[in-house]
């Protein structure tokens, strides 16, 4: 039985006081657990600070839990320093003794104490094939357990994000704009064309911009050029050709080299996504947030979604891509959905990291109470939740989903999910 236990089970139920607090050690001496300690997360012996009484002597120090005795020696903890002031080893299966030293570690094994029609159930829920292990479990819990990881969860994302757009100010010597402009290539980029827009973004100087008087087709030609877009030879209307010579002055102008962007896709992708007419779009919004000096919120004014500040040239009414004529009308403004994209990913995300870079805790409450204001996205999980009977009313609601889903059940950390913990506390 031991192969298929987990030691994070065993942490989970010694944590809970599922077990006792009173035990028997492998050579009958009378062991209790005084303070439980707290649960280490990070390397080092499980629980620290935790507090025995052993044989009537009073220990302090840290407990370390195996599935097996001998994992002592397989993980090496024999020669690092770290455990060598574990006052309890806790066992599945003692199976080999252990010392430090000439100290023999009080050890208990536990397989005689485990509740196995809990941990069958822990096993049922880990063990799930579907996109949400407690998805039939749903309808059972009281509304605020699942609101209460949905605001865990979504602050966590947002955390992660700000850790990452953190380091990129400082990899850009304090330029707020360039990481800015990251996090703007990042969402137009997607999943499938995220590292070239990236690359796309680190090569934009925002001071090019205002050098070319932030004229939406000088800009346009910029970014296209830089892109590699140009190094096509299919055959092109006027205003392609117009572009083209505006960037070859560009590129004496600025000193560009003919180093440009590569490997963009366009396999298994809607057409309105192409990378070319992305890039145009970027071209439009970066500018815009150049030319009136900010870049702070500034998409959470609707006005924008069909403005002709956004609005593209008349080539792309009926272009996906530079070259391809389409016989249908195509529109010119921001869709819906990108808009949205930029709301969720860039703004609040933004938002949220400059406050938590100062350690502002009531602006990321502001930040995130934003997503609030925005519609609720539609994609696998999101559908997946709904059909679990989780409806999402707002984009606060996916976006906190979105991140159980990667954090929890991808993961399988049903022990770290206020989800999981109430359905095995039941």
């Amino acid at each position: 039985m031991y192969l298929c236990m987990k030691e994070e089970y065993l942490h989970y139920i010694f944590n809970k006081r599922l077990l006792g607090k009173d035990f028997k050690t492998i050579d009958n001496r009378q062991l209790t657990i005084l303070d439980f300690g707290r649960l280490n997360t990070n390397a080092g012996p499980d629980f620290l600070n935790a507090k025995i009484e052993c044989d009537g002597q009073l220990w302090v120090g840290p407990i370390e839990f195996h599935v097996k005795a001998s994992d002592w020696f397989r993980h090496k903890h024999q020669n690092d320093p770290a455990y060598n002031t574990v006052i309890a080893h806790f066992v599945y299966d003692a199976d080999q003794i252990v010392r430090i030293g000439n100290f023999l570690i009080p050890t208990v094994e536990l397989q005689q104490l485990i509740d196995f029609d809990h941990y069958h159930a822990y096993k049922k829920l880990v063990g799930g094939q579907h996109n949400l292990l407690c998805a039939s479990y749903l309808d059972t819990l009281p509304k605020n357990i699942l609101e209460e990881q949905k605001g865990a969860s979504l602050k966590e994302r947002l955390i992660e994000k700000s850790i990452l757009i953190s380091r990129e100010i400082e990899e850009a010597k304090g330029d707020c704009f360039a990481a800015y402009l990251k996090l703007v290539a990042r969402c137009f980029g997607g999943q499938v064309n995220q590292l070239p827009f990236e690359e796309l973004a680190q090569k934009i100087k925002r001071n090019w911009l205002s050098k070319l008087n932030y004229e939406p087709k000088k800009v346009e030609a910029l970014f296209l050029g830089l892109s590699g877009f140009f190094m096509k030879d299919d055959e092109c209307d006027p205003y392609i050709e117009d572009l083209k010579i505006e960037f070859q002055f560009q590129k004496h102008l600025f000193g560009i080299s003919d180093h440009v962007v590569e490997g963009w896709k366009y396999s298994r992708m809607r057409p309105i996504n192409f990378p070319d007419r992305r890039v145009a779009q970027f071209a439009q919004v970066v500018n815009y947030m150049a030319s009136i000096g900010s870049f702070d919120a500034i998409f959470f004014d609707r006005s924008l979604i069909k403005s002709d500040l956004l609005c593209l040239a008349n080539y792309w009414s009926n272009h996906y891509r530079i070259g391809q004529k389409t016989q249908k009308p195509i529109s010119r403004y921001l869709s819906k959905n990108l808009y949205q994209l930029i709301q969720i990913n860039v703004e609040v995300t933004y938002q949220f990291a400059m406050a938590w870079i100062q350690s502002d805790e009531r602006q990321q409450s502001i930040a995130m109470s934003k997503l609030s204001t925005i519609s609720s996205e539609s994609n696998r999980i999101t559908k997946a939740w709904k059909d679990a009977g989780v409806q999402q009313k707002s984009a606060y609601d996916s976006q906190a989903l979105l991140a159980i889903q990667k954090q929890m059940c991808i993961r399988k950390k049903c022990l770290f999910c206020t989800i999981g913990k109430s359905i095995l506390n039941k």
